[in-house]
């Protein structure tokens, strides 16, 4: 935080001030939940026009410009409660809710021209404002993929059916178990059990939207209840709480409130340490408690927990490798919904040859879809990407995806090149036939979301999410093939 901000915060009172940020929380956590419900019923009532995508698009940005700012508040205060004497009234948390969107608004900024995805022009205003010049390409990229999101949540929200009350989600694999208990000291079931166990102790003990209770009276309620013993519980409670530190920003990186998969995040960590008539308290608020065990079981199962464990390093590492496989066979799916006759994954050889060019593996190809009627051949890279929150998982995404010699895009061209170069080989391989009159070969990447990379970063391999896929590929069946030369 900045010294206006700093001084903003610090001004006032610590009584009360964490469960009135809690409460706030929650409001906006029923607000969203609310309106996701309400919209199938609001289009079946009123019509598909009756919720646009750009207005979709408009308020879902704010919801999470909003969210943002209120969990950087929570942690600001947990981390650094003030010490000041006015209270936080509505107009005050109105103004450190703008400022704290400014700030991380601004930072994600700072982040996006640092790694060179945009090119604002910046300028100081008459008003000793900072001006930005508006519709680079970032901004572009971005509004054009919320927009891409909205209407694809008002496609979902048209045809979305309500889960039997009766269906479980598949309990966590011993592995995953074992894994957590070596990483964390409890496992994913346990976690569940926990914050299970929080929320029913604080519906009994507060009416409010926020609990605070002694955490010695936490502590002895979870050792009770579910017979854990003090090492489990004391593990429990340490790895899910925000506790003060001198330095806000002496975690460094894990403080900053607009990137994603911190450490010390208020989604990571739904309890706050304070203290409360020279008395060690808990304070949580049960909706955001409640999501937390869905962000906690998404941090492992989507492979972005970063763990220090070797056991949950390997339980990653195969998780990571299944999701790949997995992914792979719903490419090839897509090819053949397509229209290709043949189709294969992990392609690794062709008529008992490796795909290799200078003397170096190519690697395999992830999947491979053949369209006798159009003759043409599509060689795909298949990647399983979470989506890039930030400029700095971004960057991330484009060097996998697009920029450098070990991104999907050179790869996937290297091995399009290698097939161009073996055709007959390949065609006699797979159709037994070694004609190679009309027939062209199409690389293309497949991505299990819209990614942003693709709509910032220019890239002469197209890049297509999965759910346009098999359109995608009938369009360029039926396209002519370029000539040579041509442009």
């Amino acid at each position: 935080m900045c010294s206006g901000r700093r001084s903003a915060f610090a001004e006032l009172s610590p009584d009360g001030l964490l469960r009135q940020l809690l409460q706030r929380h929650e409001a906006l956590l029923n607000a969203d939940a609310v309106s996701h419900q309400g919209l199938p019923a609001r289009i079946a009532c009123f019509g598909p026009t009756s919720q646009t995508a750009q207005e979709l698009a408009r308020i879902s940005q704010r919801r999470v410009e909003a969210a943002q700012a209120s969990r950087f508040l929570i942690e600001y205060a947990a981390a650094v409660p003030p010490s000041g004497q006015q209270q936080l009234t509505l107009d005050r948390y109105d103004r450190l809710m703008a400022l704290a969107a400014d700030l991380i608004s601004r930072a994600m900024l700072s982040d996006a021209i640092r790694h060179e995805f945009s090119d604002v022009s910046l300028s100081l205003l008459d008003s000793g404002r900072l001006g930005v010049s508006r519709a680079d390409r970032f901004e572009t990229g971005t509004n054009t993929l919320a927009l891409a999101r909205a209407e694809a949540a008002l496609q979902g929200a048209a045809a979305r059916t309500i889960t039997p009350a009766g269906s479980q989600a598949k309990p966590p694999s011993s592995a995953v178990e074992e894994a957590m208990t070596a990483e964390f000291g409890f496992t994913l079931t346990e976690l569940a059990d926990g914050i299970g166990t929080l929320i029913a102790l604080g519906e009994e003990h507060s009416p409010s939207e926020s609990v605070l209770l002694p955490a010695a009276d936490v502590t002895q309620h979870l050792n009770v209840a579910l017979g854990w013993p003090e090492p489990k519980t004391t593990a429990f409670l340490h790895r899910l709480s925000l506790q003060p530190r001198a330095d806000f920003l002496s975690v460094k990186a894990d403080a900053w409130p607009w990137r994603f998969n911190r450490e010390w995040s208020y989604a990571r960590r739904p309890l706050i340490q304070v203290q409360q008539d020279n008395t060690a308290c808990l304070a949580w608020a049960p909706r955001h408690l409640w999501s937390t065990g869905g962000y906690w079981s998404n941090l492992v199962y989507s492979g972005r927990l970063r763990a220090t464990s070797p056991a949950m390093k390997t339980l990653l590492g195969s998780i990571r490798q299944d999701n790949n496989k997995e992914f792979e066979r719903q490419v090839e799916t897509a090819l053949e919904q397509a229209g290709c006759q043949i189709t294969a994954c992990g392609v690794a050889k062709i008529q008992g040859r490796r795909l290799t060019a200078d003397g170096h593996d190519l690697g395999d190809i992830d999947a491979l879809g053949i369209s006798l009627t159009h003759k043409k051949i599509f060689v795909a890279e298949a990647k399983d990407f979470e989506m890039a929150r930030n400029p700095a998982e971004l960057a991330n995404e484009a060097d996998h995806l697009i920029r450098g010699d070990k991104s999907a895009r050179y790869k996937i061209s290297r091995r399009a090149q290698w097939i161009q170069s073996h055709l007959a080989a390949t065609l006699h391989h797979y159709t037994r036939s070694s004609d190679t009159r009309g027939w062209s070969v199409i690389p293309v990447i497949v991505t299990s979301r819209d990614l942003m990379a693709s709509r910032v970063l220019h890239s002469d391999v197209p890049v297509v999410p999965i759910a346009q896929a098999a359109e995608w590929v009938r369009a360029a069946s039926r396209r002519a093939p370029r000539r040579r030369g041509s442009r």
